[in-house]
């Protein structure tokens, strides 16, 4: 019965530190040390600048790892967007040629 309550009581706290991280914002599935999902990547891009997804590449620049999307929007207006790879952060927004 001792063994029954530990369990309980060890799944609990397992279901609570979990709950806690996510309601964080903390991803789960993700794992230390690797870059965001491309899934994730374009759509912080279109929520940035809605359009059409032209090009996402993995690069590596000035010593850090980003995500260069090239989209297009509703306007017809082509923009680059840079984002570090691993925290999502927005760090170039500029309007294409």
């Amino acid at each position: 019965m001792m063994g029954l309550v530990g369990g309980f009581g060890l799944g609990f706290l397992a279901a609570t530190a979990l709950g806690r991280a996510a309601s964080r914002g903390y991803d789960m599935d993700l794992r230390p040390g690797e870059p965001l999902p491309l899934e994730r990547i374009a759509a912080l891009a279109r929520a940035y600048r809605p359009g059409r997804l032209l090009e996402v590449e993995l690069e590596h620049e000035d010593g850090r790892e980003v995500y260069e999307v090239e989209l297009i929007d509703a306007e017809g207006v082509e923009w680059e967007l840079t984002f570090d790879a691993y925290t999502g952060e927005l760090l170039i927004e500029a309007r294409g040629d």
